[in-house]
């Protein structure tokens, strides 16, 4: 999928303050302080390809996703990278190390991060889980935002406690890279443009994929989504 220009997808979410900050320059004027923020989702595993879900099972990368972090670490090389944060999760945290090898720094390992916790349905296939919550797997493709997973959390959970972590980084000097999850990436990018959770399906985010903001004085705007450099079409899964 081609990178999307969104120039004019500039908001905020009222649900979290502004972030960001005005310094003083050289001569002493103030100068706005501009960040880019890459969320990197993580490459591929088995689970991705048989349609289980995954959540907090530390399901490491499979060959093809070994890959694909490869592929996005190269894209991202030369960038002003001062930090890159990761999920706890192996899959995660191995894609984060090729981004951070190949921009020279070394991996921030926040637990803030993890993937979303799905409850009952972990482990589980979109089959099985058909079979004994059909109801339940309705609402969360039509309403998500009004789901709470048995034994798990609800996307309004995965959103307090992933901001934090990320909003910090938009307060920083230099551009940032976060590697997280499907849920994550996706309750993130909805929070940056103000939009409510239940646009959660309305985006579409692939393994290895990047989206990338510009953070100014609080103000996210959304500069390319779902970039996948050198990975063919046939790996545009959205699970």
């Amino acid at each position: 999928m081609l990178p999307v220009p969104a120039s004019r997808l500039s908001r905020r979410s009222a649900a979290f303050p502004k972030t960001g900050r005005i310094r003083a320059g050289q001569t002493g004027e103030l100068t706005e302080h501009s960040m880019k923020l890459y969320i990197v989702r993580h490459g591929e595993t088995d689970w991705n390809k048989q349609g289980i879900f995954r959540g907090r099972h530390d399901v490491p990368l499979n060959e093809n996703g070994r890959e694909q972090a490869k592929r996005i670490a190269e894209y991202l090389a030369g960038r002003k990278m001062t930090v890159v944060r990761s999920s706890p999760l192996e899959r995660a945290k191995a894609t984060a190390e090729e981004i951070a090898r190949a921009s020279g720094i070394k991996v921030e390992v926040d637990e803030r991060l993890t993937d979303i916790n799905y409850g009952r349905w972990e482990g589980k296939s979109k089959s099985d889980v058909l079979g004994t919550d059909a109801q339940l797997y309705r609402l969360w493709r039509n309403e998500p935002h009004l789901v709470t997973f048995p034994g798990g959390e609800s996307l309004a959970c995965v959103r307090e406690r992933v901001m934090p972590p990320i909003l910090e980084l938009c307060d920083r000097d230099g551009d940032a890279v976060v590697v997280t999850h499907r849920v994550v990436c996706k309750a993130a990018i909805c929070t940056l443009l103000g939009l409510g959770l239940d646009a959660f399906w309305k985006i579409h985010i692939s393994t290895a994929a990047c989206t990338v903001f510009e953070s100014e004085r609080g103000r996210h705007k959304l500069l390319a989504h779902n970039i996948r450099p050198g990975i063919g079409a046939e790996d545009e899964q959205d699970f």
